[in-house]
């Protein structure tokens, strides 16, 4: 029974990849938005290794934006 339908021929699986990537998403939103706030405490707060907290922020979008693609292709 695991091409079961829902309901008018969607399956459960479709159902799970429409969330799935729907959770991606909002986790590349998240990204933005630490991108965002690492740029506003840089202009506040001045640290020593502003470059390194910059990188690791640009490597979270990367990987967020990353996992997504691979999702893409996977499901």
């Amino acid at each position: 029974m695991v091409g079961q339908s829902l309901l008018f021929g969607i399956s459960v699986w479709s159902v799970a990849k429409v969330f799935v990537f729907l959770a991606l998403a909002i986790y590349i939103v998240f990204a933005l938005v630490v991108i965002r706030q690492i740029r506003l405490m840089l202009e506040t707060v001045d640290m020593g290794f502003n470059i390194l907290i910059r990188f690791m922020g640009w490597i979270h979008l990367l990987f967020a934006v990353g996992i997504f693609v691979i999702a893409i292709l996977i499901l």
